[in-house]
């Protein structure tokens, strides 16, 4: 982005910078509009990015949880975690 269409992006509405925008030539206008839709295309592809990474990071986290209770429940790991399973599991009422 050239230095005039920073100034123009960063003045407020009230110093007529929408009037100058609509007064602009076309070409000049076009660049700007694809500037604005490029960023508003990268801002909701890293939300989305987001949104997606925190549903992986809960679905890894269940499956660690219920590998480990497989494990304990088939008697692996080490004898501390099986002791503190069937601790757990006795607290249930299972």
């Amino acid at each position: 982005m050239d230095i005039e269409t920073r100034k123009m992006a960063t003045s407020s509405p009230a110093s007529g910078s929408e009037t100058e925008i609509l007064a602009m030539n076309p070409a000049k206008k076009l660049k700007i509009m694809q500037d604005l839709r490029d960023f508003a295309e990268g801002w909701k592809r890293m939300r989305d990015a987001r949104f997606t990474l925190g549903i992986a990071r809960r679905a890894a986290r269940a499956v660690r949880k219920q590998r480990r209770l497989v494990r304990h429940l088939r008697g692996g790991g080490s004898e501390d975690e099986r002791r503190s399973h069937r601790k757990h599991r006795r607290l249930e009422g299972d």
